[in-house]
């Protein structure tokens, strides 16, 4: 043997090494022949995920994995393979969880997944924030209030204010016979919408709330306000969700109204933030798959504005002086105070804080919380005090319930005789006990009945009580029966009402009743029509008369006009006649005039559509004025902070003039002003012909294009068989333009005039440049 030559071993090992490189060389050889590429149809669960590239194996489909991604298959994971730089997953190595049916004659692919593969959809059924912009501008109003009886003379009332920037200072004066002038509110007010923030610098009016103090206070105050973010959820609500194998319809009832319709596919789905008014209410989720089968979700649900949804807070605090007698005086303040008043929302469902306040006497301050148990709503507040060396206790509780079938709630405060606030502060003012209810039952579809009972007692001695019982009942669609009783006590009078009577729908705005009515000793009958003020221009009116006991009759008539509101009544009442007029309107300042309006309450928009008279202008669809002269009209009561709908009617626009819109949505600021602008930039033609002379021969460039920049912008004209040109909105001077027709090139100058003409015709204009030929260009 050779001293080099292998041996048997190592020889028969490469044969073998050999053989089976070839076998896989060549088992892999016809894997890749079995490969079918196609373009199939696809679904998933019945949802339609367009035509896809696959491989088709015998019992086996490749399919691109970021395709199953995309149909929103998750959790799964399968034999994978790599083709082309791409990973594919084969089907048949996903069974049980996900099957698939091939149809190759239809070139169809049809992939069914179990819930356990199918991801989870959220749909928020929040209102969705429309989409506005904030405005505001420099404005002022004056409100004024005159009235005059002849019984007790003439009073009168005039409110100011100035808005600039996010401020708006605001006060009000009346006047009288008796007192003269009285100052009532001064005060600037200071928002920060983006923190939903709101400050007041001067007189503030704090509600009373729980076991605190409600007052006038002169000073500085800072309080959360979501009222400056309208759109923003503050309060907890309800959430659903269910699970669907085919893509699906999915039906929101709210207390059997249709709130929201939503496609959704295959898998699961969470719907959040329901839409839902305060009170008891009840959600029905209907989900219809593609074969129309239904499945149903139902949950009563108790929404309450006392809860704030989880990690809100909810907050205002004052220092200042308290103004004595209320707003019936005009410098009179007492002792320095401060009010703090703070909630957190730490769940969905249960509310905490404090409230305290003080001066240089005393203190009080306590816990608060509200807590939401099913459909019942739960309050309790306690506070302590010390008041000039002496201490005192209060407490509350309350319990609310508002169910289809009937609704209650129960309240009761007690204090100790010690227990003093900034208001409380005489025996009088503290209650021993306070306690009232109320006790609603639907006892059939159109009959309802509540029955209502408050007792008190202070540590006066005074005590007082008063029931009640009230039914009504629905005896057609525009007719309902009434009926109020009710027994009251106080310091040792008793008195027993009873009213009972007929009420009748007679139009959108006009009602009237009937009523017969028995008050301690005397009885009789009552009759009243009433019609309230439109929204927009037009009157109103109410009459009503009395027989029996007290002989009465009034007679009142109302206007409202786009420049203020006005009454004029009549009253005898056992023969004493008393005459009644009054008048209010207003006077905005913005946009550089002064506009007439009704009494400014909420805020308002000065609607400019320039140098166009009688445009039509609409406030959410409803007409509110046309423009004046100078194309001018101011929209009065906006909501602050929301989107109001401001548009124009494009009918009224001249047909020389181009608006670019006829409708903003616009959020004004808080007893401010916006300047909303409507373009309405003027067309004006611009026509001639073009020549060129050629040769000593008139030349006409027959379809080329004349085209003229200036600056950013460039104006392009076809020209016609005869030469002619065509420019829109051209502004006055001399352009250079660029001629391209068949012929070549050549430039020529435009002179446009000056001119308030729509059409302006320049006649014959003529090249003056060199020709230079298309072809000799091209070359």
């Amino acid at each position: 043997m050779p001293p080099h030559a292998p041996s048997r071993p190592l020889r028969t090992a490469a044969v073998l090494i050999c053989l089976v490189v070839a076998l896989l060389t060549s088992s892999l050889a016809a894997a890749q022949a079995t490969d079918q590429r196609a373009i199939l149809t696809v679904t998933v669960n019945q949802a339609p995920q367009g035509d896809l590239v696959v491989f088709v194996r015998p019992a086996d489909v490749l399919v691109e994995a970021a395709a199953l991604d995309r149909a929103g298959l998750r959790r799964y994971e399968g034999r994978r393979e790599t083709i082309g730089g791409r990973e594919y997953v084969s089907l048949a190595s996903l069974a049980p969880g996900i099957t698939y049916v091939l149809d190759e004659p239809g070139l169809a692919l049809a992939i069914a997944a179990s819930v356990d593969h199918l991801g989870t959809v959220a749909i928020d059924l929040a209102t969705k924030r429309p989409d506005y912009r904030f405005a505001r501008t420099t404005s002022a109003f004056v409100n004024y209030g005159a009235n005059w009886t002849s019984h007790s003379g003439a009073t009168g009332s005039l409110e100011t204010g100035l808005s600039v920037g996010p401020a708006v200072a605001e006060n009000t004066v009346s006047w009288d016979e008796q007192n003269g002038f009285v100052r009532g509110l001064s005060s600037i007010v200071i928002d920060q919408p983006g923190r939903v923030r709101r400050f007041t610098i001067g007189d503030s009016m704090l509600p009373a709330q729980g076991l605190g103090s409600g007052m006038l206070i002169g000073g500085v105050h800072v309080a959360r306000d979501y009222g400056l973010d309208p759109y923003f959820i503050q309060y907890p609500t309800l959430a659903l969700s269910g699970t669907t194998l085919t893509p699906s319809t999915v039906d929101v009832y709210v207390n059997g109204t249709l709130v929201s319709r939503q496609r959704v596919s295959p898998g699961s789905f969470s719907l959040e933030n329901l839409p839902m008014p305060n009170g008891s209410n009840n959600t029905r989720v209907v989900v219809r798959d593609a074969f129309g089968r239904e499945q149903q979700m139902s949950a009563p649900f108790y929404f309450t504005t006392s809860s704030l949804a989880r990690g809100l807070h909810d907050y205002d605090y004052s220092v200042g002086f308290p103004r004595l007698g209320g707003a019936q005086t005009n410098w009179s303040y007492g002792r320095l105070a401060a009010v703090a008043r703070h909630r957190y929302g730490f769940t969905d469902r249960l509310t905490a804080g404090y409230s305290a306040e003080g001066n240089g006497s005393g203190f009080a301050a306590g816990p608060t919380f509200n807590l939401r148990v099913g459909a019942s709503d739960i309050e309790a507040s306690a506070s302590i005090s010390r008041t000039n060396g002496r201490s005192g206790a209060a407490f509350l509780a309350g319990i609310g319930h508002a169910g289809r079938a009937f609704n209650g709630s129960l309240r009761v405060r007690s204090m100790t005789d010690g227990y003093s606030t900034l208001t409380v502060v005489q025996p009088d003012q503290r209650l021993k006990i306070e306690a009232a209810g109320v006790f609603g039952v639907l006892l059939a579809s159109r009959l309802s009945v509540s029955v209502q009972q408050a007792v008190s007692e202070n540590y006066a001695g005074e005590r007082s009580a008063q029931s009640s019982l009230i039914a009504s009942t629905k005896i057609s669609r525009n007719t309902n029966l009434f009926v109020n009783a009710t027994r009251a006590s106080h310091r040792g009078e008793t008195r027993t009402s009873v009213y009972a009577g007929v009420g009748i729908v007679l139009g959108p705005v006009t009602s009237a009743s009937v009523m017969a009515q028995v008050d301690g000793a005397s009885h009789g009958m009552a009759a009243e029509v009433q019609r309230s003020l439109p929204l927009g221009n037009g009157i109103g009116y109410r009459a009503r008369g009395t027989l029996g006991g007290t002989s009465q009759a009034e007679a009142l008539i109302e206007a409202q006009g786009n420049y203020g509101r006005y009454e004029a009544g009549q009253q005898v009442i056992d023969g004493m006649s008393t005459t009644q007029l009054s008048a209010a309107g207003g006077l905005v300042f913005i946009g550089g005039g002064a506009h007439a309006t009704r009494p400014v309450n909420g805020s308002y928009a000065l609607v400019r559509v320039p140098d166009l008279p009688g445009v039509r202008t609409y406030l959410n669809n409803q007409e509110m004025g046309r423009t004046n002269r100078r194309g001018d009209t101011l929209v009065s009561n906006l909501l602050p902070y929301y989107a109001n709908r401001i548009g124009i009617s494009d009918q009224d626009v001249p047909f020389d003039r181009d608006v670019d819109s006829v409708e903003q949505s616009i959020a004004p600021p808080y007893r401010g002003g916006a300047l909303v602008k409507f373009a309405a930039n003027r067309r004006q033609v611009v026509t001639g012909t073009v020549a060129i002379t050629v040769g000593g021969q008139t030349v006409v460039p027959a379809l080329g294009e004349l085209t003229i920049t200036i600056g950013s912008r460039t104006f392009v004209s076809p020209i016609g068989v005869a030469g002619e040109f065509y420019f829109e909105n051209l502004p006055a001077g001399d352009h250079l333009a660029v001629l391209v027709y068949k012929g070549g090139t050549c430039q020529v100058t435009i002179s446009v005039p000056v001119s308030s003409d729509s059409i302006i015709r320049l006649g014959v204009v003529k090249c003056g440049a060199p020709v230079t030929p298309v072809e000799d260009r091209e070359s």
